[in-house]
């Protein structure tokens, strides 16, 4: 759901944004929307290698009482096994090709170097591909699979083998036929290349996102910057080339919400987060990529963000068209609404309850008048692993959103949990406490 390149799936977005701002404040189910599914990874060790959980709610169920949906649970180490792959290792980012009914979903395992492929319909593992080694850089931690809009292929942000083995990533392409279940490795563009001009003394791959036409990925970095790269043909006959590179004076931080925006999704915001660093800013910015074909890369319109850690991002389209960014922030438990013309923040609105103390939001979709968050657990299992807090309770929290985007409503029925009965130990004011080991980071919304 976060590329909208076809000219179908750009008409059915405006249709649909304009439909669902339609008549009351908060917008009411109709009977005319296209089914669809919340898909969430649990990232959780359920195998002594790895492995994971994928929990599938149907969205009719999440949209009436999230806390009551039944979803489908799917041990992605038994499921790997079944297909004939490797049990993967902390399954973090997955989203669902791009097409009018989308027909598999990529996740990327981050510490174990595989990328799979689902069918969405029969929910079974259908093809595998190991990055491990490949270019001579490819490591376990590919963070990010991200299909091209055209689904000619899966670019890969690889952030590397950490120091002292490496202060490099790459970006990594997968040829894909899924018509015939057919995913090939192609070629790894190592990113040392670009070091000279990030001004950072690493080069590794957060998170990435294209331009509509699938020439150019934007590619984040963790130590700041953005690099551009010509992606060449899917099956390596042009190879990937840097075109350009942003450096980190200009995104002074690692980021990873890279969304393309409508109407011409020649334009993509990408988030600068914190992570609660000192001396590091949160921010949202705006690319132009139109030119991009002509190198031509203007630099980006710059947002500065109250909180602390903006990571899951997306757009809000309201009852008039106004569009709007929102970007969660992880560590202070805001949502920041920002107005993407006037290019400032015009909302931020905190999401702690009484009944949900310490959120920790990571990942945000809006659609069909509900904005779904997944809420991190007690001990996370990557980037905030030293914030543990027996208070979290991890799941999908679903809001309702105002028709004017800029304000939701949730209480207590609204969080869909994801606790399983496995535990883990964390040590918390000087005690040992017990919590739950389910720990939510990806998501995505399919539309059926």
């Amino acid at each position: 759901m976060r590329r909208r390149a076809l000219a179908l799936s750009l008409l059915l977005a405006v249709l649909a944004a304009a439909l669902s701002w339609a008549g009351a404040a908060a917008p009411a189910a109709r009977t005319e929307e296209r089914p669809f599914e919340v898909w969430a990874i649990d990232q959780s060790d359920t195998h002594p290698q790895g492995g994971g959980l994928l929990y599938i709610w149907q969205g009719a169920e999440m949209v009436r009482n999230p806390s009551a949906a039944v979803p489908e649970v799917i041990d992605l180490a038994q499921a790997a096994l079944a297909a004939g792959c490797p049990v993967g290792k902390r399954p973090h980012m997955g989203l669902a090709i791009d097409m009018p009914r989308p027909t598999h979903f990529v996740l990327a395992n981050f510490e174990s170097g595989d990328v799979f492929f689902v069918h969405i319909d029969s929910r079974q593992v259908v093809g595998c591909v190991n990055l491990v080694g490949k270019g001579g850089v490819g490591s376990v931690r590919t963070h990010a699979a991200m299909p091209t809009p055209d689904l000619s292929m899966v670019i890969v942000a690889d952030l590397g083998r950490p120091l002292p083995a490496s202060n490099r990533g790459a970006i990594h392409k997968i040829r894909t036929d899924y018509a015939n279940d057919d995913y090939q490795y192609v070629e790894t563009l190592d990113l040392g290349a670009a070091l000279p001009q990030l001004g950072t003394s690493q080069a590794r791959a957060v998170c990435v996102n294209f331009t509509p036409d699938s020439r150019f990925a934007y590619v984040t970095m963790q130590q700041g910057g953005v690099v551009v790269v010509d992606l060449g043909t899917a099956d390596g006959s042009v190879p990937m080339s840097i075109v350009h590179v942003y450096p980190a004076s200009v995104v002074p931080a690692e980021g990873c919400g890279a969304v393309p925006l409508p109407p011409d999704f020649r334009r993509m915001v990408i988030n600068s987060e914190s992570r609660g660093q000192a001396g590091l800013p949160d921010r949202l910015y705006i690319f132009d990529t139109s030119g991009a074909g002509e190198g031509v890369f203007p630099d980006p319109v710059v947002i500065d963000l109250p909180g602390v850690d903006t990571h899951g991002t997306f757009y809000c389209i309201d009852h008039r068209g106004k569009l709007y960014v929102w970007t969660v922030m992880r560590m202070s438990n805001h949502v920041n609404v920002v107005d993407v013309e006037g290019a400032r923040v015009v909302k931020t609105l905190k999401l702690e309850r009484p009944f949900l103390p310490d959120p920790a939001p990571d990942g945000l979709e809006l659609h069909g008048g509900h904005a779904f968050v997944t809420l991190r657990g007690p001990k996370p299992l990557s980037a905030m692993t030293a914030s543990v807090n027996p208070e979290r309770t991890p799941g999908v929290l679903v809001m309702k959103v105002h028709r004017s985007c800029l304000t939701f409503d949730f209480d207590v029925k609204d969080r869909a949990p994801m606790v399983d009965g496995r535990t883990a130990t964390i040590l918390f004011d000087g005690r040992e406490v017990v919590v739950p080991a389910s720990d939510p980071h990806g998501m995505d919304v399919i539309v059926r």
